[in-house]
C-alpha cells in the first residue's frame, strides 16, 4: 500500500498544479461573438453612441460605467468619436444585461487509484542445512480501479452586449434606416456581476466589431489575461 499512497500523491500534485497556477489568471469568461457588417464598411467612420434600451438610462452610473469600454472597443477597429460640432457617419446603439438566472446541475466523475494487478514477482531462496526456504516480492501495478460521483447545482445568467451601427445619412426623413453593422456578444458563467464582465467580453470581441464573422466565435478569455489588461488601459486615457 505503500506504493499506492506514493502514486496518489504524485497524481494529486500534478493535478493541483494547474489551478494554484491559474488562480492568479481571474475568473474564466467564455465569450460568444457574432457579427454581420455591410461588405466595404470603412473602420475609420466617426459615430456618435447612443443607448439602444431607455431602460439603461435608469441606472446612469452603470451606464457611464460601459460607455468608455464600448468606446475603446470601437477604437481599436479605427472608429472615431464625433466631436460636438461634427456630422457623425454612424450612429451607434449599443444595448447590454444579464439574462434571468438558469439552473443547471454538473455531474462530476473522480477517477480512484489503487492496485490493480502484479508486473512481475522476484523470487530469493536460501538453504540453511537440507532446508531450502523461498520468499517471493511481487512488484504491483497501478491505475484507475473505479470513479466517485459528485453532483453539484449551480446557477448560469446569460450576459450580453449588442452593438449596432446604422449610416446616420439614413436616419434622416426615414422610418428605415440603412443598418452598417450588428455584432452582439453574449457570455454564460455563474457570476451575475455584469460590471466585471465586461472588460473581458468586449476585448474578446473587439477585433470582430464592425466585421462579419463565420457564424458564431467562441474564446475563453481569463479576467487577468494580457489582452485584457492591454484593452483595459486603452480606456484609462478615454474622456
Amino acid at each position: 500500500m505503500r506504493y499506492a499512497k506514493l502514486f496518489i500523491a504524485i497524481v494529486t500534485m500534478i493535478l493541483a498544479t494547474p489551478l494554484s497556477a491559474s488562480a492568479d489568471k481571474g475568473l474564466p469568461y467564455f465569450v460568444n461573438t457574432d457579427s454581420l457588417a455591410v461588405r466595404g464598411l470603412p473602420s475609420d467612420q466617426t459615430y456618435v453612441l447612443l443607448p439602444g434600451d431607455s431602460r439603461l438610462l435608469e441606472d446612469e452610473l452603470q451606464y457611464e460605467f460601459v460607455l468608455p469600454y464600448v468606446h475603446a472597443a470601437l477604437a481599436t477597429k479605427g472608429f472615431k468619436l464625433a466631436g460636438a460640432d461634427q456630422k457623425p457617419a454612424l450612429v451607434i446603439f449599443v444595448d447590454y444585461g444579464v439574462g434571468d438566472p438558469t439552473k443547471k446541475t454538473r455531474t462530476t466523475r473522480f477517477p480512484l487509484f489503487g492496485v490493480t494487478g502484479v508486473s512481475g514477482a522476484t523470487t530469493t531462496a536460501s538453504r540453511i542445512g537440507n532446508y531450502v526456504t523461498a520468499t517471493t516480492s511481487f512488484t504491483p501495478t497501478f491505475g484507475v480501479t473505479g470513479y466517485s460521483s459528485s453532483t453539484k447545482e449551480f446557477t448560469t445568467y446569460t450576459k450580453y452586449i449588442s452593438i449596432e451601427a446604422y449610416f446616420a445619412d439614413s436616419m434622416e426623413g426615414s422610418d428605415r434606416p440603412k443598418p452598417a453593422f450588428r455584432t452582439n456578444i453574449t457570455e454564460f458563467g455563474e457570476s451575475a456581476d455584469l460590471r466585471r464582465a465586461i472588460p473581458p467580453m468586449l476585448a474578446s470581441a473587439a477585433p470582430h466589431i464592425g466585421e462579419s464573422t463565420a457564424g458564431f466565435l467562441t474564446q475563453g478569455i481569463r479576467e487577468n489575461h494580457s489582452v485584457v489588461k492591454k484593452f483595459k488601459e486603452q480606456v484609462k486615457p478615454l474622456p
